[in-house]
């Protein structure tokens, strides 16, 4: 079943699988203290009935044990208020992630959103891009394992695939197994069919490979007269 965490009402208990990195049970611990101040939790995880065989509705739970926990080791409106009064960028990620001691992953999924709450951003959590250095379960057509998009990219670009993404960043990422991978401005057609351009970052966090992609401005056509 993969489970990395298990919360087990009548004994408040929470039990930790041991052969993740010990970063990772700060946000599972979170996760499942989630899952025990929901009041309507402890029913739907005591076994699945008529409402809890819905997926949506498993869906649903988890979704609201993750806000949780990111309510909990964000400090509430704490980390959005520092990420927005610092510039966007790898830099300012490892800042946070240092600051706040959660993962680089949950912290680089946090400055999106935040970041993002007035721009049209993006953000990818994928294996390597170069293809000397993927993995051999590597799918071409689901190359990320998170595509990251703040509100009004989404509401502006949905016609972007994270595919298409993917292949730009493979355009200029190194072959390099840790640190800074490459940068390059990337255009994006929106729904209307104009062309954005977008400054693309991308670091190798050994297990993670983070793109974040920043709103530069619309692509200034050049007319000969």
């Amino acid at each position: 079943m993969d489970i990395k965490a298990l919360y087990i009402p009548d004994q408040k208990r929470i039990l930790l699988d041991k052969s993740q990195p010990e970063l990772k049970h700060r946000w599972n611990e979170a996760h499942e203290i989630g899952h025990s101040i929901i009041p309507w939790h402890e029913g739907a995880m005591l076994g699945d009935d008529e409402q809890t065989l819905i997926p949506s509705c498993h869906e649903k739970i988890e979704n609201e044990a993750n806000y949780a926990a990111a309510r909990l080791l964000f400090l509430r409106g704490r980390f959005n208020e520092e990420a927005q009064s610092m510039a966007p960028g790898m830099d300012s990620l490892k800042s946070l992630k240092y600051t706040f001691g959660n993962t680089f992953t949950s912290t680089f999924w946090r400055c999106v959103e935040a970041w993002g709450e007035n721009a049209p951003i993006i953000g990818l959590i994928t294996g390597h891009p170069h293809p000397t250095l993927r993995k051999a379960s590597f799918d071409p057509e689901n190359p990320c394992r998170y595509f990251i998009q703040s509100d009004l990219f989404a509401r502006r670009f949905a016609r972007v695939s994270e595919t298409s993404v993917f292949d730009q960043i493979v355009e200029y990422c190194k072959a390099r197994a840790r640190g800074p991978l490459g940068s390059s401005d990337v255009v994006l057609t929106d729904d209307n069919g104009d062309d954005h351009i977008f400054n693309f970052e991308t670091f190798s966090f050994h297990h993670n490979i983070l793109t974040l992609g920043l709103y530069v401005g619309p692509r200034k056509l050049i007319v000969a007269a």
